[in-house]
């Protein structure tokens, strides 16, 4: 049962907190009735007095209002304004630690990216992409914020259009008008949320918590496999990422494009200048640089008449002579890439001619990122 308060209390009822096995569960009576922030954190100090003796693994907070909404309700006065409920209440969910706060009241979904403060993090190593980098990132690793969630209607009683106007801690916004559920689950180290419409149980948006390991995003490798740390130091880099949303797809062959993409990205992802275009990359594509680097600076060249051939599987002596022309000194006097990567312990154990995993690949990356890191 609930540990109910004197605090927040109005007509609908007052604060209460919970504990399911590790995790604090916060509800805070948020109404326009109470504007002010000050009951709200009496009653979290309450909380965390009197259960200091627990170690959380999670803290999550829930209440009715939305502080971040894009909605009917995004620019009530008593939420927005300079004094308002959200400049007060924020630093205070700073200070007691909170990881999530679930919201409603605008019959709308909105999912802020991880906000530092009242500032949105837009751009992070620590995001994982699982649709691609041009869309919404759809994990995170040891976050540096708090994600709040504006969930949906689950009925057709009421919903709300998205307003016309500029949210920037939006990360993802959906209204089609249909009733939306959201299932949470919390282990030791992740906390998910998937939205689904209530019509034929399809995803809206997904996204995930890690508190430790990257590598956990991945449902296809597990904790005992050899590359297992290579993946985790790699996405944590934002070096590399996975095929699909929960796919690393290990024992998929490595590819050209792969290889410039991992490559171009532990050199600074720099945009590059000149008119060098493939006709085998679209214009539009996340490889266009890095192959364009991957040539200028003479890691990789193109294969015939501007083709870079990204889809072209690569072998253990290419993608030797890859890392070689990276990370070699130009005076070095071994000129044999593959010898030059055994001699570094970057090896893979495989035939010159043998095409290479993704496995193999980031295995290899990783230990020429440690090698290249010790050099500097």
């Amino acid at each position: 049962m609930p540990t109910k308060s004197q605090y927040g209390v109005t007509a609908a009822g007052g604060n209460s907190y919970f504990i399911y096995n590790d995790v604090l569960f916060i509800v805070l009576n948020n109404t326009a009735e109470i504007e002010s922030a000050d009951d709200h954190k009496a009653f979290m100090e309450q909380v965390m007095e009197e259960t200091k003796v627990i170690n959380f693994k999670w803290k999550i907070v829930a209440m009715h209002e939305s502080v971040y909404t894009i909605s009917y309700h995004a620019n009530d006065s008593h939420i927005i304004a300079p004094e308002g409920f959200r400049n007060n209440i924020v630093p205070i969910f700073e200070e007691m630690g909170i990881d999530v706060v679930l919201q409603g009241h605008d019959h709308v979904y909105c999912r802020t990216y991880i906000m530092d403060g009242l500032e949105p993090i837009t751009e992070s190593d620590k995001y994982i992409y699982g649709n691609g980098r041009e869309k919404a990132p759809t994990a995170v690793y040891n976050p540096d914020g708090i994600l709040y969630l504006t969930v949906n209607s689950a009925t057709k009683a009421k919903t709300y259009d998205v307003k016309n106007q500029d949210f920037p801690f939006a990360a993802v916004k959906n209204q089609e008008h249909i009733p939306n559920i959201s299932k949470i689950e919390i282990s030791d180290g992740k906390f998910s949320v998937v939205t689904y419409r209530t019509t034929d149980m399809t995803v809206v948006d997904e996204f995930t918590i890690y508190q430790d390991s990257a590598a956990k995003a991945f449902k296809d490798i597990d904790e005992n496999d050899w590359f297992y740390n290579d993946v985790d130091l790699m996405v944590k880099n934002g070096i590399i990422s996975g095929v699909s949303g929960d796919r690393f797809e290990p024992y998929t062959p490595a590819t050209r494009g792969m290889t410039a993409a991992v490559l171009y990205r532990m050199a600074g992802s720099l945009p590059q200048t000149g008119n060098l275009d493939f006709i085998d990359i679209p214009i539009d594509s996340y490889l266009k640089e890095a192959a364009k680097w991957a040539v200028y600076e003479g890691i990789m060249s193109e294969t015939d008449n501007l083709k870079f051939a990204p889809e072209q599987n690569i072998t253990y002596k290419q993608f030797a002579n890859a890392l070689y022309n990276y990370a070699a000194s130009k005076n070095n006097p071994e000129t044999d890439a593959i010898k030059w990567c055994e001699d570094n312990g970057i090896d893979c154990g495989v035939d010159e001619d043998a095409e290479i995993s993704r496995a193999q690949m980031v295995s290899m990356i990783s230990k020429l990122k440690k090698i290249v890191d010790t050099a500097q």
